[in-house]
């Protein structure tokens, strides 16, 4: 029987496998912010010069944090395992082991600087631990849970997606939704106010509430969660046959005037509804037609003449009046039509001298 750990450690603890030697990564399973620790070293393990110790449920080691908070992340910290992989062989014959390793970050006094811990702990470091782990039953032996206390601010709460929160802003602004999503590591939360005439969906931050934001009532039993299930063969290959008739209705063509083209193209620029009508350009779904020579005396008013449709239409005016910069693809085009237009010139072709 062997005695590990230092202060707050009461009892003593008989010997089980070691099944995380230094540098070993496991999870850190409280919510101080830390996701994983790197194994530098254990305390208590005597043995022969530079041999490398390993730990055990409920040894205390050095410990790195390799993920989670900036202000955690590379710091040398004291730690306690509570769980391992490896099985260990207990004094009654059994044989146990946990689904992961995982530790917890403590104090020199063996006390936990989170307030709760994620998954179970193991007997031995219970026992072992005080601080770390709360033994129910001692009959019923198997692992135990740190008791999780309520909690004393907002970004410590959990709001279950359904639910109904109420509550004010730094800016004095008063909110009042319903959760859709909650992410507690990013402090996010992701809600639908329908006080306004139409539903608005608000990202709060947590740490830009007041302490008075809490929850007024629990998830009703008819509450359907958003869906994110990936889209299917078919939703794809509606989306790709839609996005391919609105990118050829509104190809340049080829065999209009070069101020076509550029008109097109200067157009396009600002508005998202234009397409190609044989030689004339459509605006705001059939709204304006422009007829070549393309100017702004080819704006032609297709529907009623009301206020709405007026403006429009000296909006076309606008863009068109703009003197218009030629474009490479219309350079291009100008230069192709050119060269098919232009007679085969069949003389021999003299060298440079």
């Amino acid at each position: 029987m062997s005695k590990r750990g230092r202060g707050g450690a009461s009892g003593a603890k008989f010997r089980i496998s070691l099944g995380l030697p230094v540098g070993a990564v496991i999870n850190c399973a409280d919510n101080t912010g830390a996701k994983n620790l790197f194994v530098i070293a254990v305390y208590g393990i005597r043995g022969r010069l530079n041999r490398l110790p390993s730990a055990g449920v409920g040894d205390m080691f050095v410990a790195s944090v390799k993920k989670g908070k900036p202000e955690l992340r590379k710091k040398v910290l004291q730690a306690v395992v509570i769980r391992q992989r490896k099985q260990f062989r207990r004094k009654d014959g059994t044989f146990i082991y946990f689904e992961d390793n995982a530790g917890v970050i403590v104090n020199n006094k063996g006390e936990m600087k989170g307030s709760a811990i994620t998954g179970p702990v193991a007997k031995e470091c219970a026992d072992l631990w005080t601080m770390v782990g709360v033994t129910d039953d001692e009959s019923k032996g198997a692992c135990h849970r740190a008791p999780v206390p309520e909690p004393t601010t907002v970004s410590e709460m959990v709001f279950p997606p359904g639910s109904v929160v109420q509550g004010t802003t730094v800016l004095n602004q008063t909110v009042t939704g319903q959760v859709l999503g909650f992410d507690q590591e990013r402090k996010m939360l992701i809600m639908r106010d329908s006080a306004g005439p139409k539903p608005v969906m608000r990202f709060l931050n947590l740490d830009m509430v007041n302490e008075n934001f809490k929850i007024t009532e629990d998830r009703p039993n008819d509450f359907v969660p958003f869906n994110f299930s990936k889209a299917t063969e078919q939703q794809l290959n509606d989306r790709v046959r839609k996005a391919v008739q609105k990118r050829e209705s509104s190809a340049l063509m080829c065999d209009v005037s070069i101020e076509g083209q550029r008109a097109f193209i200067a157009l396009r620029k600002t508005l998202d509804q234009v397409k190609w009508d044989n030689e004339k350009i459509i605006v705001f779904d059939g709204k304006i037609s422009i007829e070549p020579p393309y100017d702004a005396e080819s704006v032609k008013l297709l529907e009623a003449d009301n206020q709405n449709n007026r403006c429009a239409v000296e909006q076309v005016k606008r863009i068109l009046n703009k003197p218009q910069i030629p474009t490479p693809l219309a350079t291009t085009l100008s230069l192709k039509r050119d060269d098919a237009d232009a007679p085969i010139d069949r003389s021999p072709q003299m060298g440079p001298n």
